[in-house]
């Protein structure tokens, strides 16, 4: 009776541990798949030359960027979950990446960049960008990626 115990047991624990790995490998493949369309969308639609990179904001909105050749000039693409086309702009038409930072970093001393990501905040074109406080703590601003301007800031408690 305790062999038929155990092995049911065994069996519940690997049938469970496979059925969690499946999920977890079927959730990752995710973004790569909608990366993957996304690129293969924008190449039919010939909305880019050249497709240079492609990648996912997860903002409040889930925003897909897509940066390419059109011509001779580097362009991007933000496209939403159904593949409209929310935003189409030049690189030369908004703020590079470094010039985001530096307004971030003006004024302030001590501040880490973690990270630079382009995406969308309440219906424009921003930065968002994330760096670690003198004192521990996470900050994130967005930077109107066309004029500059803060959209917002927020600055997580230390306790969290």
């Amino acid at each position: 009776m305790k062999r038929w115990i155990l092995l049911a047991i065994l069996v519940l624990f690997l049938g469970g541990s496979v059925t969690l790995y499946w999920f977890y490998q079927d959730i990752r493949a995710i973004p790569s798949n909608t990366e993957e369309q996304m690129e293969q969308f924008v190449a039919e639609e010939a909305l880019l030359d050249e497709i240079q990179s492609v990648s996912t904001y997860n903002g409040s909105e889930r925003v897909h960027h897509v940066e390419g050749m059109h011509g001779d000039a580097v362009y991007h693409l933000l496209l939403d979950e159904d593949f409209e086309l929310l935003h189409e702009f030049a690189e030369d038409d908004i703020l590079a990446k470094e010039e985001a930072e530096a307004l971030v970093m003006e004024g302030e001393e001590g501040l880490t960049l973690r990270s630079n990501q382009l995406g969308y905040k309440n219906g424009a074109v921003a930065y968002e960008i994330t760096y670690l406080l003198p004192d521990g703590r996470y900050g994130y601003d967005y930077i109107h990626a066309e004029n500059g301007s803060l959209l917002q800031r927020y600055r997580l408690r230390g306790d969290t």
